[in-house]
């Protein structure tokens, strides 16, 4: 017997797969793959990786899951395999038109593989080795592409030969209908025929003859209808052009072998590339079918260990439409060698045990598990499982005999790295022995250091979980209430089959309760109290977790707003603060104006009026002194504070001329900047700039930023600026602020003093006039103008 079980040791680590329905994950698995080998090659997979070999697996996917959440599918597609093509190929075979369709595929997943590729080179991680691996051919599937339309017919294109031979068809073909068409077309034979038409018997353009008047036409009979009446019959006229034409056909059939027998040699010479192309795509196409699994299913990659430790949150069974399936918590961690799972019939025991089982597997194959992140598992070297219920689909309740058989197979080869899930044990005999079978098994399990999860209904095993320091209780909650299960695992306490509970409820006497009760052992009694009284506990601990949270959860909320509150006044107050600086601007300067209007009246009077000398004088110092106050010096420029960085559509405010803009375009790595004030263009360093904040730009109706100028001069316009005195370069610098300022001033004519002297300042005003994109044209001055001393400008 030993020696038998040893010869099927190597199967051992699937033990119990079906009682998973693990085959079910297989086959969703194979429905997210493209290719029909990738179906196949899926729903054989063998469950056999070390923690190494699953980690890399757990990247892949990882990594694929990344890609087509975030950039885009994989364009492999739907290819079929070419390995028999390719050794076809390489044996001097030709393949048939279908075959080199299919390379064709191949090499167009490849090059559309290459090109998705180009723009993911630092998101393909693990996967770029694979990827950039891809060897794409254009020559070869220019050539098939070029030369096959379909399964059935080769293009024209293939071969200058087959487009000659196939024109020369043509022509004939159509010599041919016109020599019959005259022949159905005339009243001689229109008589004798039982159709006008043309058709074709046995490759040949043959006429439909009544079978009585076949002798009144000249030529080859090819076939008769199924009722005798009509002869197909080949006119004398065409024979020759339709002998031709067979000739032609054989002809075709030649070079069409020829061209066959080309593409055929070139796939021989690239048959390394195109075997390697196609098992890159394959294991490609089946990563990211792990992927798309993962993205249906809503799974997260759990942390991968050898330690046996296991910690799922909010575990789904995969299998469980997610409308229906409940979360579960489980926590088996490395201190505990033994699991025991309590609680009534269809509570959820099972299920739970399968979850373990099913993730178990999962993570082996490089599978996401659906669980919160967080999640841990341990990689197991053998996962053996009997289960041998009614709510599997396909196998119904195995016997004790049955259950005996796989928990020979499971002790002889469980060690150290291997998972036991044993459900029912002992069950399906006399208790009392089952029990203690039950009970010897598991310590001989926990011997062997083998992680084991079983459930049961026993006492006996409930009270060694509590005993044992490796083993711990678990149960499936119940609710006594609504005799429902809640299908929730609670780690730390056993369960009660509550089947006298359930009895009441239903509506049994209560003396045969009470009865039953009497009759139970007092260590059963005792033992139902003392976890009654756990999970009375427990459940106020829940409460009281659940308070604290909120809590915590609520003084978060506080802080957050309060935070997200303080930081708004902060950023209201720095807008405030920016719209009063411009108010008070606004305010200042219509101060100014009506001001400045008021000198103007003053100096008005004063030349008109006869004053004394004392009273002009004492006007004098008051205008000098309200002129002044009107003459804001301009603000030094390292007195504010230039923007770090501008963008196009910021506000700003131009200090020196006191003017609000909009930046249009960034210069010299954002030096300086192009901006819009009004109708005027401007470009200018950002050291002249204050950024506003947006809420200060006013829009016009049109929704378009408008600038309001605001001066720092009296407000009556000024258009003659004087340069005598200045060296060349800071007269022309001092000429364009002064040209801006007229221009937003809206003056249309400007008067510039130069003098006359040597004329070289003269002679740079002009030049620089020339060149200046809002100078429409300039003159010199006339006689009251100040003559050659002073030049006329036309602004635009």
């Amino acid at each position: 017997m030993k020696k038998d079980l040893k010869n099927k040791s190597t199967n051992i680590d699937n033990l119990g797969m079906k009682s998973l329905e693990f085959s079910k994950i297989l086959a969703l698995l194979s429905g997210f793959c493209a290719c029909k080998e990738s179906k196949n090659k899926t729903e054989k997979l063998d469950i056999n990786a070390s923690l190494e070999r699953a980690l890399e697996l757990l990247k892949e996917t990882s990594t694929a899951f990344d890609i087509i959440n975030n950039f885009s599918e994989i364009p492999i597609g739907s290819i079929k395999n070419i390995k028999p093509h390719i050794k076809r190929a390489e044996n001097q075979a030709i393949l048939s038109l279908g075959e080199l369709l299919d390379v064709k595929h191949v090499l167009f997943s490849v090059q559309s593989c290459a090109d998705w590729s180009k723009n993911l080179k630092d998101r393909l991680g693990v996967l770029s080795d694979r990827v950039l691996s891809l060897f794409p051919n254009k020559h070869l599937f220019n050539r098939i592409d070029s030369s096959i339309i379909s399964q059935e017919e080769v293009a024209d294109s293939a071969s200058k030969e087959l487009l000659f031979l196939r024109n020369k068809k043509r022509s004939l073909s159509l010599k041919i209908r016109e020599t019959l068409d005259n022949i159905i077309r005339s009243t001689h034979y229109q008589k004798f025929l039982q159709e006008p038409i043309v058709t074709m018997r046995n490759s040949r353009f043959v006429i439909p003859v009544k079978t009585e008047h076949r002798s009144e036409i000249e030529g080859l009979l090819h076939d008769s209808s199924s009722s005798g009446s009509t002869a197909f019959i080949e006119p004398k006229q065409v024979l020759e052009a339709n002998n031709q034409i067979s000739s032609l056909n054989l002809q075709e059939k030649r070079e069409i072998e020829k061209i066959l027998l080309q593409l055929s040699s070139e796939v021989s010479n690239f048959s390394k590339t195109l075997h390697l192309n196609y098992e890159l795509l394959i294991e490609l196409d089946m990563i990211f079918a792990r992927a798309r699994l993962a993205k249906s299913m809503k799974a997260l990659p759990p942390k991968l260990n050898n330690c046996k430790n296991i910690l799922l949150k909010k575990a789904r069974h995969p299998l469980i439409p997610k409308e229906k399936v409940v979360p579960i918590d489980i926590v088996f961690g490395k201190e505990t060698d033994c699991l025991m799972v309590t609680g009534p019939n269809t509570g959820g025991k099972t299920v739970s045990m399968k979850v373990v089982g099913i993730f178990a597997s999962m993570v082996k194959l490089g599978l996401m598990i659906p669980a919160e992140e967080g999640s841990e598992m341990c990689v197991f070297n053998k996962i053996f499982v009997d289960i041998g219920d009614e709510q599997s689909i396909e196998q119904s309740l195995s016997t004790f005999s049955g259950h005996i058989l796989k928990l020979v197979k499971i002790t002889e080869f469980a060690d150290e790295n291997s998972l036991v899930l044993l459900d029912e044990l002992g069950a399906g005999t006399d208790p009392e022995q089952g029990s203690a079978l039950a009970l010897s098994i598991v310590e001989y399990l926990k011997s062997k250091k083998s992680k084991v999860m079983i459930t049961t209904h026993y006492p006996v095993l409930k009270e060694y979980a509590f005993s044992s320091e490796s083993s711990q209780n678990a149960c499936c909650e119940f609710d006594i209430e609504t005799l429902m299960p809640t299908y929730k695992l609670i780690t730390g306490i056993p369960g009660c089959s509550n089947a006298l509970e359930i009895a009441k409820r239903l509506g049994i006497r209560e003396e045969i309760i009470q009865k039953a009760y009497k009759l139970m052992p007092s260590s059963s009694q005792k033992l139902d109290f003392v976890i009654k009284e756990l999970k009375v506990e427990k459940k106020q601990a829940e409460l009281k977790n659940q308070e604290l949270a909120k809590l915590i959860t609520q003084a978060k909320k506080i802080k957050d707003e309060a935070s997200s509150e303080k930081k708004k006044i902060q950023n209201q107050s720095e807008v405030f603060l920016k719209n009063a600086k411009l108010k008070s601007r606004e305010i200042i300067e219509k101060a100014r104006k009506e001001a400045g209007d008021f000198i103007l009246e003053l100096k008005k009077m004063k030349k008109k009026s006869n004053l004394t000398i004392d009273d002009r004088t004492k006007i004098n110092k008051g205008l000098k002194s309200l002129d002044d106050s009107l003459y804001e010096k301009n603000k030094p420029l390292n007195e504010h504070k230039s923007p770090a960085k501008l963008g196009t559509g910021d506000n700003v405010f131009i200090v020196d001329m006191n003017r609000q803009a909009t930046v249009l375009e960034i210069h010299d790595k954002g030096k300086t900047v192009t901006v819009s004030a009004g109708n005027v263009k401007l470009k200018i360093n950002i050291s002249r700039l204050e950024l506003l904040p947006k809420s200060s730009a006013k829009k016009n109706k049109k929704g378009n930023i408008s600038t309001k100028y605001v001066k720092k001069q009296p407000m009556a316009a000024v258009s003659e600026i004087d340069l005598r005195g200045h060296y060349v370069l800071d007269a022309i610098e001092e000429l364009d602020r002064f040209i801006d300022s007229a221009l937003l001033s809206g003056v249309s004519q400007i008067k510039i003093i130069h003098g006359k002297g040597t004329q070289a300042l003269m002679r740079q005003v002009s030049q620089h006039l020339k060149s200046h994109k809002h100078v429409e044209g300039f003159r010199k001055g006339g006689y009251t103008e100040g003559g050659i001393g002073a030049t006329i400008a036309r602004l635009i």
